[in-house]
């Protein structure tokens, strides 16, 4: 990963991210980034990072893994939201993908309604700031595609999947039930425009799998028991 340029000035200049992650009130997670990707910290941010972690000295490269223990309301969102957005228009991933390969950036969550508030920021900080707008190439249900190779997704665990491209009733279906948090229990019939097939298992876990090879009709029963020994 080559930084196009740091993430202090990223954050601190309202033409990039100054304007999303900039006020005071977000010192403390400005200090945490930065940290985290080996940036240097100013007397009071290493005053702050020592009171988080503990630590008397910051990173001096960008760490493996950052886990925050952090309340409701800290924050937390518009900083994956900021830090996503910066890991994919502000750093230069071309000398780690093949010809043609696209890299990813991927924020997980519980389900797509919980993931959703963290899409809504990015798709306004890659709508909104012209430095980052021009570099969109297109923004679907749940992945905004960069022209520097470089998608944003969100993502549920799996078997929590629908379909973010295909606006046939099966697929729609199974956005509204993802979001609205509730589980299918009973199997339903395959759209024959998209091929997929959604089935629920024993525990109630909802289990969504889209294979062209499944076909409208086809014994769910046998497509059931397919999908769980697979997965």
């Amino acid at each position: 990963m080559n930084k196009l340029i740091p993430l202090r000035t990223a954050l601190e200049s309202p033409d990039w991210l100054g304007s999303v992650l900039g006020a005071p009130s977000y010192a403390t997670v400005r200090s945490l980034l930065l940290a985290a990707l080996g940036e240097p910290l100013t007397a009071d941010e290493l005053a702050v990072f020592t009171k988080i972690t503990g630590r008397a000295e910051s990173p001096s490269e960008p760490v493996a893994e950052l886990w925050l223990v952090a309340g409701r309301r800290s924050g937390k969102t518009l900083a994956i939201a900021v830090l996503a957005a910066f890991l994919a228009g502000c750093c230069d991933h071309r000398s780690v993908l093949a010809p043609g390969e696209r890299g990813t950036v991927i924020i997980l969550a519980a389900n797509m309604s919980q993931g959703h508030p963290a899409l809504n920021i990015l798709k306004s900080i890659f709508t909104d700031i012209p430095r980052f707008a021009g570099l969109v190439d297109k923004i679907s249900f749940d992945t905004i595609s960069l022209l520097n190779r470089i998608d944003i997704r969100i993502r549920p665990p799996a078997g929590e999947r629908a379909r973010s491209d295909c606006d046939c009733s099966h697929c729609r279906g199974m956005r509204g039930l993802v979001a609205g948090g509730r589980r299918l229990e009973e199997p339903r019939p395959a759209d024959p425009q998209c091929g997929a097939a959604s089935v629920g298992d024993h525990a109630g876990r909802l289990v969504c799998d889209w294979q062209p090879a499944i076909q409208a009709g086809r014994d769910l029963a046998h497509v059931s028991k397919t999908l769980l020994s697979e997965g």
